[in-house]
């Protein structure tokens, strides 16, 4: 791993936490990777006063065409099933010189007219960050000429794995945030679990989700030295993700010279008596974490996301209501049947006849316009709010 690669993740954690330096980020993925310009965007339709858009040397006139809805739509025409083909976490690389030479009227044109031309690009690559029903995360990196050579690609790759953690991390901050800006009574809110390591390896802080965990878990324990600790199998492995996070801006004499994604992880724990299952995401601590509650520096530390895979699915029951006006109890008979309930046992647990949730049920697919379970299984899931572990 390159000192400026090593560089460039440690500020990617940090804008996770203060968005402001994201500008700071791409300048300096457009340095590494010897690109011209570059955009970063996240829109998040469940969330969209968290939503931006990032650009580095784009010219204005470009960015205003690409916020235009009918160049959105020619852009989805033309690259989605490029991207449908990568994947999240798959890299793109095109070359769009011929869109010049296609007719006036086609989308090739008109999309080179107003984005490519004004900038002076034909080369791109980008990483998909996020997707679904509902959100959108990609990065693109874009030149004049010279395309994009495969150990540029493998570095975009890498650097998109740091990202989709820090969206995550982003996301879940930014659904408390509006409501409490003092951090530590901020991680409290969260319903996943957080734990905060110092650089003896030695657990500083959880929030209350993972004391819940923690207490009531076979899976993972604190010794009296305040150390995590799990089955013998598995902790070599998590010793390796909190000292390759703790320490990942000496990376370069540690780890893979090629790899940075070797930089924290993830791993799942599993009660085979109790058929519990944890998940840990192990990820270098931003800087905003790395003072005390009295605001003085402290020591690099390290940030373990902890969630039970088996948890309880919630919808973001505000966005259900507004865009699909519907009712509070049918919001409730959604999240029992997103959780696996069927109509007799929502018909149990809400007390109500089964005649009455199958009502409940055609609103729901009126409304909604979906036109089977199966339907509005993929429409809720799209709208649920939990965490996901990103190797």
């Amino acid at each position: 791993m390159s000192e400026l690669e090593s560089k460039l993740i440690g500020m990617i954690y940090d804008a996770a936490l203060d968005r402001a330096q994201w500008p700071d980020v791409l300048e300096e993925v457009v340095r590494y990777t010897g690109s011209k310009t570059a955009i970063f965007v996240f829109l998040d339709q469940l969330n969209p006063e968290h939503d931006f858009i990032y650009s580095h040397q784009i010219p204005d006139v470009s960015m205003a065409a690409y916020q235009e809805e009918c160049i959105k739509i020619i852009d989805m025409r033309l690259h989605a099933p490029l991207w449908q083909q990568a994947g999240v976490g798959g890299v793109v690389h095109m070359n769009l010189s011929d869109y010049a030479l296609k007719p006036p009227d086609s989308d090739e044109f008109i999309f080179y007219d107003r984005c490519l031309k004004p900038t002076g690009v034909f080369y791109i690559s980008a990483v998909l960050l996020d997707t679904g029903q509902y959100r959108w995360g990609v990065l693109g990196l874009h030149r004049a000429s010279c395309k994009y050579e495969q150990r540029e690609l493998d570095i975009l790759r890498r650097i998109g794995t740091h990202l989709r953690r820090a969206l995550q991390i982003y996301r879940q901050l930014s659904l408390v945030q509006q409501h409490n800006q003092d951090l530590y009574r901020l991680l409290d809110c969260l319903k996943l679990g957080v734990m905060l390591i110092d650089q003896d390896s030695r657990l500083i802080y959880t929030n209350q989700s993972a004391q819940n965990v923690i207490e009531k878990s076979k899976l993972i324990k604190i010794d009296q030295s305040n150390r995590i600790k799990i089955s013998k199998e598995h902790q070599i492995k998590l010793n390796q993700y909190i000292q390759s996070a703790l320490f990942f801006d000496q990376a370069k004499s540690n780890l893979n010279q090629t790899d940075s994604s070797s930089v924290g992880g993830v791993m799942a724990l599993i009660d085979q008596t109790s058929e519990q299952k944890l998940m840990l995401s192990i990820v270098p601590c931003a800087k905003i974490l790395q003072q005390n509650k009295m605001g003085e520096p402290a020591s690099q530390r390290v940030v373990i996301f902890m969630t039970e895979t088996n948890q309880y699915s919630e919808l973001a029951t505000v966005f259900l209501k507004n865009s699909y006006m519907l009712s509070s109890r049918e919001i409730q008979v959604c999240e029992l049947f997103v959780n696996g309930l069927n109509l007799e046992e929502i018909a149990e647990q809400k007390g109500l006849a089964l005649s009455s949730v199958r009502t409940y049920l055609k609103q729901i697919y009126a409304k909604t316009k979906c036109n089977s379970q199966a339907d509005l299984m993929k429409l809720l899931m799209s709208a649920t709010i939990n965490f996901e572990h990103i190797a």
